[in-house]
């Protein structure tokens, strides 16, 4: 995807404006605008998510994230974030597949690419 001035960045930036009218009143205003980004290319990620017996209480549930980068730009400085549901807790990583670099008791991170 390349991005025109268009594009919509998803959050807007929030400006905040106090000051006094000519009438002497306080007042205190809140903008949010939404920044035009040009030549922004972001890559083509396809993410697959495979789980076990997801529905067994209380038992070990394997999940199994895959990312394949389908575009010919590269990957870097981005993060795979995994939110784990109340009642669910990351154990550990599956032999083979690389360890989250974060883990708080509500998110599982990647960096990107691994």
């Amino acid at each position: 995807m390349n991005s025109d001035c268009n594009y919509n960045p998803g959050k807007p930036v929030k400006f905040t404006l106090d000051g006094i009218t000519n009438c002497s009143e306080n007042i205190s205003l809140e903008l949010g605008r939404y920044i035009p980004i040009k030549g922004l290319v972001l890559p083509d990620l396809n993410v697959d998510i495979l789980a076990d017996n997801f529905l067994v209480c209380d038992d070990f549930n394997e999940v199994t994230i895959t990312v394949n980068n389908n575009s010919t730009e590269a990957i870097a400085q981005q993060q795979l974030v995994l939110t784990l549901p109340v009642g669910v807790a990351f154990e550990s990583s599956v032999s083979g597949f690389p360890p989250p670099n974060t883990t708080t008791p509500t998110t599982v991170s990647w960096n990107l690419p691994i």
